[in-house]
């Protein structure tokens, strides 16, 4: 059975093997995802929104839904990069879309860092960062979070002695789970941790809705500076997987 479904494959494949001393430790003890529900309750762990997705969007993916053969809708990434920019008082060219935010982080740890570069974030945060760092074989500095009465905020002197070591530093802003701000769009602290960092400063604002206020402004001021949407939480899309990237038009 194992060879009839070698057959399928070109020559170059039949070939390929994988020495199990090339698969890394961390690969090797990896557990599978859980998937489990729960029955009852509110699935806190997954930050979804509790509402469905209104009607009007769900109307228009309907239609396109007897053209799942195609690959590309290059009209609806243009049109999706007008609304986003419009919505961010943006211009398009600043608007990358991704599969989810999470496709914006994979880009960004997969693109502009290399194994053994530094990136350093805060702890607790949004665990895709330990993800894809581990993935990518990165050295990670955690800066823990400071409370600050029923909040926690940012330890920021040791971000910027981190920062001027790391060639990213990401934050989740508002922090993810604690849900207090971070930086709050505050210039001076992000002009002050860009001018530091060798490297890009990535602002999650998966929450923006919630908070209020927002750096996307700043990208054109900053090329280093990045900014990370979803349109899972506020907008009730998670499972559809749509989420931008903001940033300077050269990134």
């Amino acid at each position: 059975m194992y060879k009839k479904f070698l057959n399928l494959f070109p020559p170059f494949y039949q070939g390929f093997r994988i020495a199990p001393t090339e698969i890394p430790k961390w690969l090797k003890e990896a557990k599978e995802y859980d998937y489990s529900d729960i029955k009852e309750g509110i699935r806190l762990h997954l930050n979804e929104s509790p509402y469905s997705p209104p009607n009007f969007i769900i109307q228009e993916v309907e239609k396109y839904l007897s053209q799942g053969n195609r690959y590309q809708h290059p009209d609806l990434s243009s049109r999706f990069k007008e609304l986003a920019a419009e919505y961010n008082k943006v211009e398009p060219s600043n608007i990358f879309p991704t599969p989810g935010g999470d496709g914006a982080l994979r880009a960004i740890f997969y693109n502009f860092l290399n194994p053994g570069d530094a990136v350093t974030y805060n702890f607790p945060s949004y665990s895709m960062y330990s993800v894809y760092s581990t993935v990518r074989g990165l050295k990670v500095n955690k800066v823990n979070l400071v409370e600050n009465g029923d909040w926690w905020k940012e330890d920021i002197d040791k971000l910027l002695d981190f920062a001027k070591k790391s060639k990213l530093v990401v934050i989740d802003d508002p922090n993810n789970p604690t849900g207090s701000p971070m930086l709050k769009a505050n210039k001076e602290l992000i002009s002050t941790l860009a001018e530091s960092i060798n490297g890009f400063l990535v602002l999650d604002e998966a929450y923006y809705e919630f908070s209020g206020y927002t750096a996307a402004s700043l990208v054109n001021e900053y090329p280093n500076v990045m900014i990370v949407r979803t349109l899972s939480k506020a907008f009730s899309l998670a499972s559809y997987r749509i989420g931008y990237l903001i940033a300077n038009k050269e990134v």
